[in-house]
């Protein structure tokens, strides 16, 4: 079952909740109950409900809330992305909770993902620049705490160093 989260103004002091139910799913609903509840006696909603995503997908609601300043349509729509629609049940769902978003009403936070180098056979840490596609070398495993990648990131990177043996090791905690 989802919970909903509703607003109740300033002073009330008792909600009725209905129950309806349908024959089928367009037709109306016929009540079949009611419950009566007293305000001061509800839960308080948490301040806002946080999501764990990985961190691409944090930096990038980031990115874009920045970029769509005071234009909350152009926000929302913006995420037509599978890997959304994935991590929140589907289209409607992904844009409900960006717009929650976007009014400050929901938080992002990255997950904690396995970190991982990327290491030639002697040992030694690899890194491109991104820019140039330089590739660096650096001491032994472990040194730099500077070049982790996650596993998406080391594999892609170890399929285009293939002429360096390159290969991704575990970072241990």
């Amino acid at each position: 079952m989802e919970k909903k989260v509703i607003p109740i103004p300033d002073g009330t002091e008792r909600i009725e909740v209905y129950r309806y139910v349908s024959v089928d799913e367009k037709g109306a609903g016929f009540p079949i109950g009611s419950s009566s509840y007293d305000v001061k006696d509800l839960p308080d909603a948490p301040e806002k409900r946080v999501f764990e995503l990985p961190a691409d997908m944090v930096a990038k609601v980031a990115r874009l809330r920045k970029g769509f300043k005071n234009n909350i349509i152009g926000f929302v729509t913006s995420f037509n992305d599978q890997k959304f629609y994935n991590a929140f049940g589907g289209k409607e769902k992904t844009r409900t909770i960006m717009a929650e978003y976007f009014n400050g009403h929901v938080e992002f936070e990255p997950k904690k993902e396995p970190k991982f180098y990327v290491d030639n056979v002697k040992g030694k840490h690899l890194t491109v620049d991104e820019q140039y596609g330089d590739v660096y070398h650096y001491p032994q495993a472990g040194v730099l705490n500077d070049y982790q990648y996650t596993e998406a990131e080391a594999d892609k990177l170890v399929a285009g160093l293939t002429a360096l043996n390159a290969r991704k090791v575990k970072v241990e905690d």
